[in-house]
């Protein structure tokens, strides 16, 4: 099996939550299952594109750090991005597969890996899919989809309906996940009692998209008439992309296609812990109206019970990268 993580790879934004990202990844890709602030800095040194990730830590704490040395803005860099680290490991608690050293110095991973750990590790490699080999993305994407499907059932009673409609779902091929989108389309209709209205003429011939929804859930009433809370839910592992699909699921866009008693609530399942310190959202700018995000911290809080089955985790790779680390070309 070829290495699935790469070398050290950089960030593809300045984005301070990818960078804590970019720590547990060389965390867990070194031999000796540590990264110290040493080992950062070196790194701080050789890559532009890390000064520049740096810096915009910087940008999070007082402007007038500006006017202030080099060497101590590098500093107060390190220690914000490792405030994202101590947040984690409060907000993560016995999931999180990595601690702080006493003296606050160095990250380092636990030797032993209980299957919440696991679930945190296969997250973190979700959301970093630059850093994977490539012929493993589509597992992880996958699986990342089936990870997102039993959260929503985690979230919903006991009676919901829950469904992978995503096209490239690596589990059985069965209702509503397969077959042509326009046959789809009306299986779900006719599940939630409503009409579908698309001219089918208007879908290509063989199309088997899936219109941008990955997860359908709705909670069924004891009669056959229309009208019962419905979620939709899009899957997004691109931490460039994932503000833009939250409007694949919105409301406005699925009117077109089906004639909705009760219109759906639109979820965003994200595999990031899109959080600063204190567990504050990030920027809430990303937001798209009526959108419910689910980031990592949400997703291992709804499948946090021993009851939940985590037979989504591609374990294969994750022992690969637990045994090989990292990819040193």
């Amino acid at each position: 099996m070829k290495n699935p993580l790469k070398a050290w790879n950089l960030p593809p934004s300045p984005e301070v939550h990818l960078w804590a990202d970019a720590v547990e990844l060389r965390c867990l890709a070194n031999p000796d299952r540590i990264i110290s602030k040493a080992d950062i800095s070196a790194e701080d040194h050789k890559s532009k594109e890390m000064r520049a990730g740096m810096a915009d830590v910087s940008d999070l704490r007082d402007e007038g750090q500006s006017q202030t040395p080099k060497d101590i803005r590098q500093s107060a860099s390190l220690e914000t991005l490792y405030q994202f680290l101590e947040h984690r490991v409060q907000a993560f608690g016995e999931g999180y597969p990595f601690a702080l050293s006493p003296d606050g110095n160095s990250l380092v991973r636990r030797a032993r890996l209980t299957s919440r750990h696991r679930l945190y590790l296969f997250l973190l490699l979700a959301s970093n899919l630059p850093s994977v080999n490539q012929r493993y993305h589509h597992f992880l994407t996958s699986a990342f989809e089936a990870a997102s499907a039993e959260a929503m059932k985690a979230y919903l009673p006991k009676s919901a309906e829950v469904h992978i409609f995503g096209k490239n779902s690596l589990r059985a091929r069965t209702r509503p996940s397969h077959g042509l989108k326009a046959d789809r389309l009306k299986q779900l209709a006719d599940d939630l009692f409503d009409k579908f209205i698309a001219d089918e003429a208007e879908f290509a011939a063989g199309d088997t998209g899936d219109e941008g929804l990955d997860i359908v859930g709705w909670i069924p009433l004891l009669d056959d008439t229309p009208g019962v809370l419905l979620l939709f839910g899009q899957c997004a592992c691109s931490a460039d992309d994932w503000p833009k699909k939250q409007f694949s699921c919105h409301p406005d866009k699925w009117r077109r296609l089906i004639q909705f008693t009760t219109l759906p609530h639109s979820l965003t399942f994200i595999p990031h812990c899109y959080r600063k310190p204190g567990s504050k959202w990030y920027k809430l700018t990303a937001f798209a109206d009526s959108t419910l995000l689910i980031d990592r911290l949400r997703i291992i809080n709804l499948l946090g019970p021993a009851s939940r089955s985590l037979r989504f985790i591609p374990n294969k790779i994750l022992d690969e990268v637990l045994k090989k680390g990292a990819d040193p070309n």
